[in-house]
């Protein structure tokens, strides 16, 4: 296997701290199957669709995950865990418990799904497991231009086209 962005960001770091960073990376790869591993604000960060869903890293005496929600940090806070503005702490030597980490990714989910449509109309759908669901354009609350609906395992479903909320083309 090649050694990925993450991998070499994380090299510096002692062993058993190393070990808790990539168990974490692993543990939300696993979650979000079809998620990309980048370097983004110079963290080790999972995105779906080129959206963050969480960034994590290392530090002198802890390590954070940072989900970009405050209400996961709250959430986590109300857990026990030590939390700054935008991170949530760990141990140094152990990843956070997968199912704590499970919870917070579900939550980022539903938090992600909650900010579409945009302002440009771009609407989007996540699955649980960070898959798209469904994607396309909305125009003064209907459905507009061309539409893809998803299956869970990622495979296309059906396209549709629409004009101001009507179907204007069959599958």
């Amino acid at each position: 296997m090649s050694q990925t962005a993450i991998d070499t960001a994380l090299a510096k770091f002692p062993a058993p701290q190393r070990a808790a960073l990539l168990a974490m990376r692993d543990s939300l790869v696993a979650l979000l199957p079809s998620a990309t591993q980048e370097i983004s604000w110079s963290m080790p960060t999972i995105k779906i669709e080129s959206i963050a869903v969480a960034s994590f890293f290392g530090f002198t005496e802890h390590n954070s995950l940072f989900p970009y929600d405050g209400e996961i940090v709250a959430f986590a806070k109300s857990k026990g865990y030590e939390v700054t503005k935008g991170g949530i702490h760990f141990d140094l030597d152990k990843p956070m418990p997968t199912a704590m980490l499970k919870q917070m990714v579900r939550m980022r989910i539903e938090s992600i799904n909650a900010s579409f449509p945009k302002k440009s109309g771009e609407s989007k759908e996540f699955f649980p497991n960070g898959r798209l669901k469904t994607s396309g354009k909305v125009k003064n609350g209907e459905l507009h231009g061309t539409w893809q609906w998803f299956r869970k395992d990622g495979t296309m479903l059906r396209t549709e086209t629409y004009k101001n909320g009507s179907r204007v083309s069959l599958p």
